[in-house]
């Protein structure tokens, strides 16, 4: 239940990093300011006359006028930082080395036998043949 919740988000997340990457924002705003346009000259103009001065451009409304101001800060491009001088990396070649340095062999620890490692049997020894009674 719960990684179909994350994985509906990561959807919607990608979805609108889409719609941001690709500007459909900007429009579906085109749109809707145009649909505004339209249902706010016809009844004044009429339908010929309203669809000619909405995609003319010749008067635009608020709306159209804030989509081009975001189309043009968008086409600004930042300047690079060293613009009128050429940036040259001078790449110098590792010296060749004629023997490669081998690292030492480790020393090893040597390690208890098991029988080190045990404590001692509380139980006395078995004795083989057990002792006979007189």
């Amino acid at each position: 239940m719960e990684r179909t919740r994350i994985h509906k988000l990561g959807h919607l997340l990608c979805l609108i990093a889409i719609i941001g990457i690709l500007d459909v924002h900007t429009y579906l705003y085109q749109g809707w300011a145009w649909a505004t346009m339209l249902y706010d000259r016809i009844p004044d103009q009429g339908i010929e006359h309203a669809i000619n001065t909405t995609f003319s451009g010749e008067a635009p409304c608020e709306k159209c006028l804030a989509i081009q101001r975001l189309k043009q800060e968008k086409e600004r491009k930042p300047t690079p930082l060293n613009s009128d001088k050429e940036l040259k990396l001078k790449i110098t070649p590792l010296p060749r080395v004629a023997k490669f340095y081998q690292a030492p062999a480790p020393n090893r620890l040597s390690y208890p036998s098991l029988n080190q490692l045990l404590p001692p049997s509380p139980l006395l020894p078995i004795i083989d043949p057990p002792p006979q009674s007189v």
